[in-house]
């Protein structure tokens, strides 16, 4: 686990502890299962392998697309390893062959990420300034208004071993929990009127897009 300060980037193992960090203000920093660190410092991402000391610029693009630099954002890496960047751009994730796919801004509802957590199944959530993104089986959903969450203007998120996202709101904090469908809720909600009812931008509710 790391956090990004004014100061550097402190990790935690036994304890908290200051860790050298790139020059400039981190942003957002996180650690992988393994040990690799990525920070996010000014409008450049870094990254330094495990039980390393040295960082490096990483270069978001492959051989016909990508950002360079991306801009603020926030990183994260999930249970297999792969490193995920929110920018304004879009979100960009690595995979273990350290080939990069993009999924473009605007082909996302949101690019104002202010955090991003992975959880144990695979689902990756990303906060934003104007609500919550899902991304996870082969689908990407989008979470806005009341019915979700305290407040849109998101600061923050943690996913728990539950599966439930946890958001830092403007106006509290909320959790959005991990449901695991059976068919007959599917057909539920295919034949009810529900989500028409309740759908007020062209992302819907619950819903989602592919990616």
């Amino acid at each position: 686990m790391g956090a990004g300060t004014g100061t550097g980037v402190e990790r935690y193992g036994d304890r908290w502890r200051a860790s050298p960090a790139p020059p400039g203000e981190p942003v957002a920093a996180a650690q992988s299962a393994t040990g690799a660190g990525a920070v996010s410092v000014d409008v450049r991402v870094h990254e330094r392998a495990a039980g390393g000391t040295e960082w490096r610029v990483l270069r978001l693009r492959d051989a016909t697309r990508g950002w360079d630099p991306p801009g603020l954002g926030a990183v994260a890496y999930d249970a297999r390893g792969r490193l995920w960047v929110g920018a304004p751009k879009g979100i960009a994730v690595r995979e273990a062959s350290d080939g990069w796919r993009f999924v473009e801004r605007d082909r996302l509802p949101v690019t104002d990420f202010t955090g991003i957590a992975a959880g144990a199944e695979g689902d990756v959530w990303l906060a934003s300034r104007r609500g919550a993104v899902r991304v996870g089986d082969g689908t990407l959903e989008y979470r806005q208004g009341r019915r979700w969450l305290p407040s849109d203007d998101l600061a923050a998120v943690a996913v728990a071993d539950d599966g439930t996202a946890w958001f830092a709101t403007a106006a509290g904090v909320g959790g959005i929990g991990r449901r695991t469908p059976t068919h007959a809720g599917k057909a539920a909600g295919i034949e009810g009127a529900g989500g028409r009812k309740h759908r007020r931008t062209e992302w819907g509710d619950g819903g989602g897009a592919r990616e």
